[in-house]
């Protein structure tokens, strides 16, 4: 693959070199890649073009590819500086031999319009829509931005009947575990069932439960987990704890362990290679001790300590 790590060679942390990139053209492996032009998801066997940075780390050399959409890829060609290299032809695209014959037509015809003067394209992207500031009641300061919502999935109308009181705790752990499984930041068994338990009881009205609601109420409480994309998928859920221990410790002011948890969280989506113990991604740069042993704590029970207490409020 292009973005192939050498790991028999010996990783120098200190030396970083960065070369000319390059460009390659395939079809989506996942839904899970991210288009650096909007931001949107690619989805599953969409057509995406990258742009390929190699960097050498000692004697090794990395490729990172970062992936769009293909407007948005034409687009970021128009904004790169003069004299770098883009794509002049589809010779230039690694993996175009490998599309479909109509998709090979579609990217020759965006090239060639790209370079034609008399072409008016890509188009611009749609400028941003302005945030308008609401004036305060006494019409001279402005109100404060309101507080970031956190990303829900939509949750359609649900109620069941026939529910007694006594029911309700084993119904706020079936309701926890299926917030889980839709990817939101339950924590444990024990604390999701008692802060999820008094919305079960607030949502059920002459043996009615709104579950819908309850669901909502706990999806809007624990939000989603970041997803982040990795270099090796299964490297995922550990770069994922370190992110989110990150985003506790900005949010409590300790900017230095926000930032730590921050590079541990970059380091092991960036590693072309499953991580198996903390022994081995201490080898990796900005990953010290007490990372390892939080991996080697994850890696064996499935969440760290440290991280439920923040989710508990500890």
């Amino acid at each position: 693959r292009l973005w192939h790590l050498d790991s028999h060679r010996r990783h120098d942390k200190n030396k970083t070199k960065k070369k000319m990139a390059t460009f390659a053209v395939e079809y989506a492996k996942s839904g899970r890649s991210t288009c650096k032009g909007t931001k949107e998801l690619i989805p599953k066997g969409a057509l995406r073009l990258a742009k390929v940075t190699e960097r050498e780390h000692g004697d090794k050399t990395i490729s990172m590819a970062a992936w769009y959409l293909p407007v948005p890829f034409f687009q970021m060609m128009k904004r790169m500086r003069k004299g770098s290299a883009i794509v002049e032809s589809s010779a230039d695209l690694a993996g175009f031999d490998e599309l479909k014959d109509d998709d090979k037509g579609a990217v020759e015809k965006m090239i060639s319009d790209y370079h034609d003067e008399d072409v008016d394209w890509p188009p611009k992207p749609a400028p941003k829509p302005k945030k308008k500031k609401e004036p305060s009641s006494d019409g001279d300061a402005t109100q404060p931005s309101p507080k970031k919502a956190k990303k829900t999935i939509e949750i359609p109308d649900e109620k069941r009947e026939g529910v007694e009181m006594g029911q309700l705790r084993d119904i706020a752990e079936e309701l926890s575990e299926r917030l889980r499984g839709m990817g939101y930041n339950v924590p444990d068994a024990d604390s999701a069932r008692q802060q999820c338990g008094p919305v079960c009881r607030e949502c059920l009205v002459d043996g009615v439960l709104d579950v819908g609601n309850v669901l909502r109420g706990m999806a809007a409480k624990w939000g989603l987990k970041e997803t982040i994309e990795c270099v090796v998928a299964e490297n995922a859920p550990l770069a994922g704890v370190f992110k989110e221990l990150s985003s506790f410790e900005y949010k409590k002011g300790d900017n230095i362990k926000g930032t730590a948890y921050k590079k541990v969280s970059a380091a092991l989506a960036a590693h072309t290679a499953q991580i198996t113990s903390g022994k081995e991604a201490k080898k990796l740069a900005g990953i010290g001790k007490s990372s390892a042993d939080k991996i080697d704590e994850f890696l064996s029970s499935g969440k760290v300590a440290k991280l439920e207490e923040y989710k508990q409020g500890v």
